[in-house]
């Protein structure tokens, strides 16, 4: 049996990956291949999520080395069920916690053909991007804000992690390059010696620059950290309904496309108007109103938008002063 870890490292294309495998079952299957997702449930349901992760990572050696015999004797299960020969994990958390799990995989190795494959990035490219991703949009620290000066030296330190899997599986690992110009999930099957069926758009973790802004202003607000679904709960969840542009509302709003054709097929119509009623409606230039300066417009939108804050504001402070005094007199 076959097992192939791929650990990362975190903002190379992971996500992609990962979406690309769950969507590929039967393709992997027609391959004799499995994905069997990012956490070790295979062992136990208890290491499902991050904290399963973080209390995997935190087991003792001899507890390790008891998870790897369970583990491959899981897998042999499922290959004696349906001739599974390859298996697949995708995880990027395992990439900077290698140390945390050594005794697992080294015990592992010794019973099973595995490989592991991770990916870097320049990190002139990838301080940025993980910047984005651990404070901004997930607050991982508590305490305030940290500057991107402040908190990169910390985030670089990832990198380090590389000297541990070079030290420790040098014969098993595949380091490939991860750029601008890489199709992560068709150079993850290259690598795996597997045939996927690529995804038709791209996708990409990172928000627009607005919907940054917004979740680091309120992340900000937070004493600890801040995981990206608490301001989707109590703020907007853009995946559940994207914000649309200024630039299509004011198309919707605005714009009178082919209103001339549009005028132009009620031809006989408007001709009969003419004749009976004297109105020429056909001739002279076009009339239709022209769209408002956006400037301008989004100026005055910023007037109304204080208002309307204002005004819920004071709603709200009326609403909590009724619930405090009927919670009073509840109580009393």
């Amino acid at each position: 049996m076959r097992l192939i870890l791929h650990v990362g490292m975190g903002k190379t294309g992971t996500s992609s990956i990962q979406r690309a495998l769950q969507g590929n079952a039967q393709t992997l299957a027609a391959q004799d291949a499995l994905y069997l997702g990012m956490w070790f449930s295979a062992i136990d349901t208890k290491f499902d999520g991050h904290d399963g992760l973080m209390a995997f990572c935190n087991s003792t050696a001899e507890q390790q080395v008891e998870y790897a015999r369970l583990f491959k004797q899981a897998l042999a299960k499922t290959a004696d069920a349906n001739g599974t020969r390859t298996f697949i994990m995708s995880n990027e958390g395992l990439f900077d916690r290698v140390d945390k799990i050594l005794p697992f995989l080294n015990a592992l190795r010794g019973e099973l053909d595995v490989s592991v494959l991770a990916y870097m990035r320049d990190p002139h490219q990838w301080l940025p991007s993980a910047f984005h991703q651990w404070s901004l949009r997930h607050k991982t620290y508590e305490g305030p804000m940290r500057s991107f000066s402040d908190f990169a030296p910390e985030l670089i330190k990832q990198y380090e992690a590389i000297r541990i899997w070079q030290g420790h599986f040098s014969d098993i690992l595949d380091v490939r390059l991860h750029d601008k110009g890489t199709d992560v999930v068709a150079d993850f099957a290259k690598g795996c010696g597997l045939t996927l069926d690529l995804p038709d758009v791209r996708h990409l973790e990172r928000s627009e620059p607005a919907e940054t802004y917004l979740r680091a202003a309120f992340n900000a607000r937070l004493a600890t950290g801040g995981m990206p679904e608490t301001f989707d709960r109590q703020v907007h969840n853009v995946h559940a309904r994207p914000v649309p542009t200024f630039e299509t509302l004011m198309d919707l709003c605005f714009k009178h496309d082919n209103i001339d054709g549009i005028v132009e097929e009620q031809r006989e119509l408007f001709e009969f108007i003419k004749k009976n009623l004297g109105f020429d409606f056909l001739s002279g230039p076009p009339t239709a109103p022209r769209q408002p300066d956006q400037a301008a417009l989004q100026t005055r939108l910023i007037d109304y938008l204080i208002e309307i804050t204002l005004e819920q504001s004071i709603r709200l402070k009326r609403l909590e002063k009724l619930a405090h005094e009927r919670s009073q007199n509840e109580g009393g």
